[in-house]
């Protein structure tokens, strides 16, 4: 009351407050029209908001979706809707007719102040619904359409359908309730729309009475006709005479003869019978098929009229398995944008920076949510590709003269260190496998780039360099390496190949063993039974551990400049007798420690690294106090070049 007293310029005395209840009592409640001889009756509606203005609205069941709950579905008005299709006024408002609403407008406004029937005018900002595309205001009609009834007793689409996506794997896991929840809370469909393109609903319309005639026969007589004749005009290109077949006109029905359909099929129908346009009509494809993979926002579109379509005509969901993802956003968390030029291009990101780490920045995170897109972050990326790539081409050069056929080491015959490198690959294939299986692509990529970064670049490789360079080009020690390298670079190529699709390409091409014209024609690895040295993993582990102790303190022997590098060191180990034993049964341990020499007591745990003793090995560096008087290299090298 006080804001309109203070936008009137009125003055209002409180008489008596009217509860809704007391209201509610009155079946003929009404107020004459503001400017037609008749009565409009008042009505309640909850929807209306108490905050500004009178409290009472104009209510139009014909023109939006809550006048038509509370006006039609409550208290039966009629569903007036003088607005044609072009958003003039029709015949059924002679004085407006032709006159597009908006601009009537104003005009209606002055004729209600003209003939002292409104107090007060003025314009409020508000939100109003915009087509998405155009950006302009929409105007609710109220016309006859196509529907599917989700909830008639004879079909129960709604409930099949919820009892089938229990039979769906959701990926990831948060999809199902979001999918439920979009199928339990759907209207009924509306399924034809008003354009002038798509597919025709395949209808035709008596010219005497506007009723439609939709019959299954006269349906197949026009899909016959569109299929047969090359698309969707021939359906308009014909006189509905054609498709008629033995209908017999029925008084009025029919007597004047039919007219095309002028409705479409919303296009959510189109994609949606994807189930029966293709899968069902495509050689190599299933049904159901294995997966649908798009946005979180298709639980509202394409998943959700896919499973209702195929429910209507299979009785099954057309899919096993519905992947989600999220979408890409700038790097302040805005949603990148086409329309509003917002964003980066892919193609002009693969043309500078390579398609593979567009491929790689895209798996590195968990694709169910929105990723952020930032030059940080695909820096990140691009170094762990140069990571990547560096490393596989390292392997390829470490066997250019390994023949497997021939210099193959059986593998319980490769030396322990060799065979806790394939114990750790057996197990990168099991986890790479199950992230595969359940498409967690950030769990691949992190899993590869922890086991190339860690497992082989700071560890297994860094220790390999003395075997594959100073040992006999065929001593056993050296193809023992060259064994578990080609099994490394023969399981990772097809690993890497779904997150790197054209560096394992690029590695399967200079391959000496690839059997395939492609990397993608190759089996996905399994885990190997021979591999599984599962005892000498957990000493290796318990090795490293060590060999961690030992690195700090060759750290600060190296800070006060007593060594520079760790080959001018040598490390003496005190070890309980159960720890000394399984230590003396590696052969590889100053390879292990990368330096030149390795002691091993029985004691109190004790790591003591110092200066190594003796002069250094031209050939490979380690320090050692038998150096060869006549070659002037260590004993090692001398087998090496003597061989």
């Amino acid at each position: 009351m006080d804001s309109v007293q203070k936008q009137t310029g009125l003055e209002y005395k409180l008489v008596y407050l009217v509860t809704k209840e007391e209201l509610s009592d009155f079946d003929c409640l009404h107020s004459n029209h503001p400017f037609y001889d008749r009565p409009s009756p008042i009505i309640y509606g909850d929807h209306v908001t108490l905050e500004a203005g009178t409290g009472c609205v104009h209510t139009a069941p014909g023109h939006g979706a809550d006048d038509y709950k509370v006006g039609f579905l409550n208290y039966g008005l009629q569903i007036l809707s003088p607005v044609g299709p072009d958003g003039t006024f029709t015949s059924e408002v002679p004085e407006y007719q032709g006159v597009h609403i908006f601009k009537a407008n104003p005009m209606i406004v002055q004729r209600l102040l003209d003939n002292h029937t409104l107090l007060w005018s003025g314009q409020v900002e508000h939100s109003y619904p915009h087509c998405w595309r155009t950006k302009i205001p929409l105007i609710f009609r109220a016309t006859p359409q196509w529907f599917i009834g989700l909830d008639l007793p004879d079909s129960k689409i709604r409930e099949k359908a919820l009892k089938a996506i229990n039979e769906i794997q959701f990926y990831p896991d948060w999809g199902r309730a979001r999918f439920e929840a979009m199928v339990q809370n759907r209207p009924d469909w509306c399924l034809s729309r008003q354009r002038i393109w798509g597919v025709p609903v395949p209808v035709l319309i008596c010219k005497k009475t506007g009723e439609p005639l939709a019959h299954a026969d006269i349906m197949n007589r026009i899909a016959d006709v569109i299929q047969n004749e090359g698309g969707i005009d021939a359906f308009y290109k014909h006189d509905p005479k054609d498709f008629l077949g033995f209908f017999k006109a029925s008084g009025e029905f029919g007597s004047e003869g039919f007219m095309h359909s002028q409705d479409i099929l919303d296009v959510w129908f189109d994609s949606g019978i994807v189930h029966a346009a293709v899968q069902k009509k495509t050689h190599g494809m299933g049904f159901p098929a294995d997966v649908y993979l798009e946005g979180s926002d298709q639980h509202r579109g394409w998943f959700n009229t896919s499973l209702l379509t195929s429910i209507v005509t299979n009785d099954v969901p057309p899919f096993k398995k519905l992947l989600t993802h999220g979408f890409i956003q700038q790097s302040k968390g805005v949603k990148m944008s086409k329309s509003k030029g917002g964003g980066a291009d892919p193609l002009e990101f693969s043309n500078t920076k390579g398609a593979d780490i567009l491929r790689l920045w895209c798996a590195h995170e968990d694709y169910g949510k929105d990723i952020i897109w930032g030059d940080d972050l695909v820096e990140r990326v691009t170094e762990t590709y140069r990571r990547l790539r560096n490393t596989m081409r390292f392997l390829l050069g470490a066997i250019y003269d390994f023949d497997y056929k021939v210099d193959v080491v059986s593998p319980e015959r490769l030396t322990k260190l060799d065979q806790w490198a394939l114990h750790r690959l057996n197990q990168l294939v099991l986890d790479m496998r199950q992230a595969y299986d359940e498409t967690t692509f950030y769990k691949a990529y992190h899993l590869l780039n922890q086991y190339v970064t860690v497992d082989l670049s700071s560890v297994y490789l860094d220790i390999l360099k003395d075997r594959l360079y100073t040992f006999g080009l065929t001593s056993y020690q050296r193809r023992s390496a060259q064994t578990t390298i080609y099994h490394i670079l023969k399981v990772l190529n097809p690993l890497m190949a779904p997150i790197l699709s054209f560096l394992a390409e690029e590695i399967y091409s200079y391959r000496k063993d690839k059997s395939q014209e492609s990397i993608f024609l190759e089996e996905i690895p399994d885990w190997q039974a021979s591999w599984d040295f599962a005892q000498i993993s957990k000493e290796f582990g318990d090795i490293l551990k060590i060999r961690e102790i030992a690195q700090k303190q060759l750290e600060e022997l190296r800070a006060q400049k007593v060594i520079g590098s760790s080959l001018e060191a040598q490390v003496d180990l005190q070890l309980p007798k159960n720890d000394l034993e399984m230590l003396n049964t590696w052969e590889q341990l100053r390879e292990i420690f990368i330096v030149s020499k390795i002691s091993l007591t029985q004691g109190d745990f004790k790591v003591q690294s110092s200066r190594a003793e003796g002069e250094k090995c031209p050939r490979c560096w380690v320090f050692t106090t038998q150096m060869d008087p006549a070659l002037g290299v260590c004993s090692k090298c001398k087998v090496a070049l003597d061989g």
